[in-house]
């Protein structure tokens, strides 16, 4: 779905990373991607330059949000982003298999508050075409 929503921004996706797709402003990550890149930055001790990686674009689209596992790092590095996105007034694309509800207790309720305060919440209903195939 979320691969979807920037083909359709723009038909010249440039691959940056294997589950990242950058088209000129716009960042496309799953949050276990972004997630692993920002912890394995620590190891080349650029930890600060990656993590305006995900602040800097004008789009962002954080893919899968919720299928993370929410250790202390996680739940601090993603409010990073999310407070950040939010303060700024950056337009931010979530997508998640999970409501807003649902995803409370894991996530708590400072990322979800700015969430739910800088986003329209669209549901899409169906099934899974990937189970189908």
């Amino acid at each position: 779905m979320a691969k979807e929503i920037i083909r359709n921004i723009s038909p010249e996706t440039i691959p940056f990373h294997p589950n990242t797709f950058v088209v000129d402003r716009f960042k496309l990550i799953s949050v276990i991607s972004a997630l692993n890149i920002l912890r394995n930055s620590y190891k080349s001790d650029n930890f600060l330059e990656v993590l305006s990686e995900f602040k800097r674009p004008f789009l962002l689209i954080l893919d899968d949000l919720g299928k993370q596992k929410m250790t202390e790092w996680a739940s601090e590095t993603l409010f990073e982003i999310i407070n950040y996105r939010y303060n700024w007034n950056k337009p931010t694309i979530y997508t998640s298999n999970a409501s807003l509800p649902d995803l409370l207790p894991e996530m708590g309720g400072g990322i979800v508050s700015r969430i739910k305060g800088s986003c329209q919440v669209i549901e899409i209903k169906g099934k899974d075409y990937r189970l189908n195939a």
